[in-house]
């Protein structure tokens, strides 16, 4: 199932428009109202299929990115999907319409107007009609994931991480949701290498396979104090019963006692025998350990920087939310809402993005609609722009010709086109320095707050080399140089030629 079109009637900054999620349909609502502002009865929904339309994406996936200025209405369109983040679905949406298996599926939610759909020969389409979302839910088997990047900003508290790990028991781990409400605080990054070694072990066999930049082969565990010895058991049992955790943890842990007392410091522990320690990366244990993973080339996890770290942890969460997904019998449907992924990836990472979402649902079992909002050039040249919705100030917009694409462009199109930097790539600070200089070479302006001999410097280091060979000719014709000076810096450019 995927996601072709929204309306939106009235909600922030987004007025009476319409959107297109889907390469394959383009839709246009001829909306009408009467005197009272109030939208009319029997509007007709145009429904235009690309016939050659071609997708790049494997069979089971369609991805859209949403992509503009702040304040364009990315995260407002979020919020108005289907278990949007902040569940705000309902009549200020007048309609949604989903497709699947060549039926068209249209949720309305104000039931007093009907929507009329033509095809693009105005023939009325069939269509299914359906007032509430659960009711689609139930049918279509339909689950909404969304993904909050502010995971890995680190700024959110330990209870909303519970919508992650709701099933944890099913891998046998004693979790409790108590362990984390009733630890309110903000999420602290010890807690967040504890978690990321949870998931490392949870999806080990996924990692080994998977084309990602950190592979686990083996782990070291020691004391958290980093002494130079076994591991203390006896005195992380005797603090767990202080603190009163699970008496299922102590008992699991007593029980491999004689195994554990008998790890060397800093032992290489393979990836493959971790099911004997597996007591170990249970929550309220790692508080007493040091874990770290490490790969093929002998690299831990922990030497990596705070951004790969983080990209790994974005990945880490979304192939458990797919491992759990996955499995399960009757969800077929999945809407992946992913928010600004890119915000604290390296632009390294942020080309990497897409590949590795694909790589990790090219064999999910399951129809899914991956739904991105994004700031990145990078993100936006591996989608189609047929794949992109364009906002502008609450609308969707074009700014691309029929001649030209998004897949594959250079980052200088994408960035003046896609995100609508119509006053050029360059630095404000920059641009305002370069400014003066011309207008002041040109004849424009007769002062300037520059000082003269520092003119020529600052042209010398501009960095586009056609706007850097311009003001140079025009400053020398401004300040044109003795003939003895001319010959002098001929003779050094000869120099230098010779010596090259």
């Amino acid at each position: 199932m995927e996601l072709v079109y929204l309306w939106v009637e009235d909600y922030k900054n987004i007025h009476k428009q319409g959107f297109n999620f889907s390469p394959r349909f383009e839709c246009e609502f001829k909306d009408e109202y009467d005197d009272e502002g109030k939208l009319k009865d029997n509007c007709e929904l145009i429904i235009k299929e690309k016939k050659d339309y071609v997708s790049i994406f494997p069979d089971n996936i369609n991805v859209t990115a949403i992509v503009g200025e702040n304040g364009s209405g990315k995260s407002s369109i979020l919020e108005l999907l289907p278990y949007g983040p902040k569940s705000t679905i309902n009549d200020n949406i007048v309609f949604l319409l989903f497709y699947k298996n060549e039926e068209y599926i249209l949720l309305n939610l104000n039931t007093k107007k009907h929507i009329i759909i033509l095809n693009n020969n105005y023939e009325k389409v069939n269509y299914t009609l359906y007032a509430d979302i659960d009711n689609i839910e139930k049918k279509y088997e339909l689950r909404t994931i969304i993904y909050d990047t502010d995971f890995a900003k680190e700024n959110f508290k330990d209870k909303d991480i519970l919508k992650f790990f709701d099933d944890l028991t099913n891998y046998g781990f004693s979790f409790k949701k108590e362990y984390l409400e009733n630890n309110n605080k903000i999420f602290n990054i010890e807690k967040y290498k504890h978690i990321s070694n949870f998931l490392i072990y949870i999806l080990r066999d996924e990692l080994i396979s998977l084309n990602v930049f950190f592979r686990p082969i083996y782990m070291k565990i020691s004391n958290l104090d980093m002494s130079n010895s076994n591991l203390k058991i006896d005195e992380i049992i005797e603090s767990l019963t202080n603190e009163e955790i699970d008496i299922d943890i102590i008992n699991k842990l007593k029980e491999k006692k004689d195994l554990f007392i008998k790890l060397k410091y800093n032992q290489k522990i393979f990836v493959n025998n971790l099911d004997e320690i597996k007591i170990f990366f249970e929550l309220a244990i790692q508080e007493y350990l040091d874990i770290d993973f490490y790969n093929e080339k002998d690299i831990s996890f922990s030497e990596f920087s705070q951004g790969e770290r983080n990209f790994y942890n974005h990945f880490l969460l979304l192939m458990y939310i797919n491992k759990n997904h996955s499995k399960s019998k009757g969800k077929e449907n999945a809407f992946f809402l992913i928010d600004e992924p890119d915000t604290t990836l390296h632009p390294n990472w942020q080309k990497k993005y897409v590949n590795q979402l694909l790589n990790i649902y090219k064999n999910y079992k399951k129809d899914i609609h991956l739904i991105i909002t994004s700031h990145s050039p990078f993100i936006l040249s591996d989608l189609p722009k047929e794949n992109v919705i364009f906002l502008e100030k609450g609308k969707q917009v074009y700014p691309f010709e029929d001649n030209q694409q998004t897949f594959g462009a250079n980052i200088h199109t994408l960035l003046s086109h896609g995100f609508f930097m119509k006053d050029g790539l360059m630095g404000e600070f920059a641009k305002n320095k370069i400014s003066k200089i011309l207008n002041f070479l040109n004849g424009k302006n007769k002062f300037i707050d520059i000082p003269i001999n520092q003119i020529k410097p600052i042209i010398k280091i501009i960095g586009e080399d056609f706007l850097r060979e311009k003001l140079l000719r025009m400053y020398d014709e401004r300040f044109p140089i003795s003939k003895e000076e001319k010959i002098k810096q001929l003779e050094e450019e000869l120099k230098k030629l010779r010596n090259d």
